[in-house]
């Protein structure tokens, strides 16, 4: 690494000629589609960074976002109703990491690898849809709640 002076200093430039180049990408996409289009560097750094595992949830969330979105802004009050949907998204962003603090305290606490297993918990694949669905019953669940507590609101 850095500290140890081995450092590979020609992929520090490839990798700054690539940013460069998505900056570039992004001002000109920008400039000629007159804002609907870019490419944001950040997020291209990220996905090509992290593992797929990280980064599909990511675009999932922001595709639901975007749905609601499109769906409130034909609501009466289409602005309280984004800002609700932003608080409540944030809230399952602190939400896991609060979850992951407390999760890493009982793996300490305990000394086991997963401490809350089930035993008799169905295959991963089948644990995974359950959690999807789950989770997909949430979001739909308070993002409705979200939208109709807006639609109280009087202007």
């Amino acid at each position: 690494g850095a500290i140890g002076g081995a450092l590979p200093v020609g992929l520090l430039g490839i990798g700054a000629a690539i940013g460069l180049g998505l900056v570039l990408i992004d001002i000109l996409l920008r400039r000629t589609s007159a804002d609907r289009l870019s490419l944001p560097p950040l997020g291209v750094g990220l996905a090509i960074y992290l593992p797929s595992a990280v980064t599909a949830p990511v675009v999932v969330g922001a595709l639901a976002g975007w749905i609601y979105d499109r769906v409130v802004s034909k609501d009466r009050m289409a602005e309280p109703a984004k800002r609700l949907g932003v608080l409540i998204a944030s809230g399952f962003i602190v939400g896991e990491s609060l979850f992951n603090v407390a999760l890493a305290g009982l793996i300490v606490g305990t000394n086991k690898a997963s401490p809350l297993e089930v035993p008799f918990a169905p295959s991963e694949h089948v644990g995974m849809i359950l959690a999807l669905i789950a989770a997909a019953v949430v979001v739909v669940g308070l993002y409705g709640w979200a939208r109709k507590a807006a639609n109280k609101i009087t202007a």
